[in-house]
């Protein structure tokens, strides 16, 4: 459990709730119409599972770890671009736009970052996330 520490308007849809421990959450207004009310209140932790979801692995961003995935995916860019250069891109692709996440995350100081590899939707997407 977490206390709620900032809190705001998302959308025309939702409001926003931010924990102590860097989690956000996103409430239906429907559900929660001044979410205010939730300010120093303790907000129990949510683990979302999907459960067609195959996971390869998961870690926490550090900087080794980060260059070790990085060099792993060059070794599999180097064996794949003789199946298809487009798995490469593809591969680069995906890396990219997650590293592009990361960034972000870091500039505004967010410090719990996983990174993770899954198949979603039992084995029909190849999915990277932050």
């Amino acid at each position: 459990m977490s206390k709620a520490i900032k809190f705001g308007k998302f959308s025309n849809k939702y409001n926003y709730i931010r924990c102590e421990d860097g989690e956000y959450f996103l409430v239906p207004k429907s559900k929660i119409s001044d979410p205010s009310v939730l300010y120093n209140k303790n907000i129990p932790s949510i683990k979302i599972k999907s459960d067609g979801d195959i996971k390869f692995f998961e870690f926490a961003i550090t900087p080794v770890k980060l260059l070790i995935y990085i060099g792993i995916c060059a070794i599999l860019s180097m064996w794949l671009v003789n199946i298809s250069v487009y798995l490469v891109v593809l591969l680069w692709s995906m890396n990219l736009h997650e590293f592009t996440h990361m960034a972000v995350a870091a500039f505004t100081g967010s410090d719990r970052l996983i990174f993770g590899c899954k198949i979603k939707y039992v084995i029909f997407f190849y999915v990277l996330y932050i």
